[in-house]
């Protein structure tokens, strides 16, 4: 009886502490510091605006898969007292302008997308076929350490909707994997030779967009458009009235093979870039050494998700 009253008349903190194990080990979820670390790069407005997001999300942790919870907040089960890395809410919150409920509505159509299609599930060695021609892959860093991602639609080489999504999902889930001094990626999109077999259908552009926009939000460090077609330029000036500033500033369209090295030498160096584009590098896409790499990297990326899936 006595036992049961000290129960009762537990100090407030250690009390919450307790409640809080209990419901951990109940939902699986390991007791984790609420501290919000201050990031530096943003104003004492939006910390707070961070902190803020960041104890909505804590509250709501409960509603989470193991790997919802990681992409978040980069918790796993069984972590105890891991502060809570905030970099992923920071860019949904940049993504919406520091806006809480549009941020957090954002995140959560990410969040579910991710629980309904399983992105990280997708495997290297079941996209031999499709990336095959190299219409899409990952290959070398930016000055800036961002890793490149080549996407050249001349190579298309299928019909297959579902897989071009799939190649997408993983290319990018891929050039976060080798982020190690950014959080940014660059792009080169190479038109040259596109013609309408090798363009999209309109429902793969739609879902290509919603994926870019929606679930991998400031993930962009710059994109380098290079040997567009002729009409390319006037449906750029039909669009870019609705492109962000900061995002414009991070197109740069190059028309001319003679301005590509002027064009990207600023952003990467030679030895890193195909030779096609000014760089120094011959024939950078070598299918068979690039996806034998490829899978042995996507190997070690789906060795961390032990315990989230």
């Amino acid at each position: 009886m006595a036992a049961a009253t000290e129960e009762l008349i537990l100090p407030e903190e250690q009390l919450e502490e307790q409640l809080q194990e209990e419901l951990s080990e109940e939902l699986d979820i390991a007791p984790t510091t609420t501290e919000v670390v201050q990031n530096t790069e943003l104003t004492t407005e939006q910390n707070e605006v961070l902190k803020q997001f960041s104890e909505l999300l804590q509250q709501e942790l409960s509603k989470m898969t193991p790997y919802q919870r990681y992409y978040c907040f980069k918790i796993k089960p069984n972590e105890t007292n891991k502060s809570l890395d905030n970099a992923c809410l920071i860019r949904y919150l940049k993504a919406r302008d520091f806006e809480i409920p549009k941020a957090h509505k954002l995140l959560w159509h990410s969040l579910n997308w991710m629980e309904d299609y399983k992105p990280h599930l997708i495997r290297a060695k079941n996209l031999s076929e499709e990336s095959s021609t190299g219409k899409l892959y990952c290959s070398g860093y930016d000055k800036m350490n961002r890793p490149i991602v080549y996407m050249i639609p001349r190579n298309e080489n299928t019909k297959d909707g579902e897989k071009h999504i799939q190649l997408l999902a993983y290319t990018l889930l891929s050039a976060i994997n080798r982020m190690e001094l950014s959080d940014k990626m660059t792009w080169i999109c190479d038109f040259e030779g596109t013609s309408m077999k090798s363009v999209p259908s309109v429902s793969d552009a739609k879902k290509t967009i919603e994926i870019l926009s929606s679930h991998f939000p400031e993930r962009l460090g710059m994109c380098f458009i290079v040997n567009p077609p002729k009409i390319f330029g006037m449906f750029y000036k039909l669009v870019s009235g609705f492109i962000p500033p900061i995002t414009k500033s991070k197109i740069k369209i190059c028309y001319k093979k003679d301005d590509l090295k002027s064009i990207f030498e600023p952003y990467i160096d030679l030895n890193q870039l195909d030779k096609r584009y000014g760089g120094l590098v011959e024939n950078k896409f070598n299918h068979d050494e690039m996806w034998k790499e490829e899978c042995e990297l996507d190997e070690k990326r789906f060795s961390k998700l032990d315990g989230l899936i």
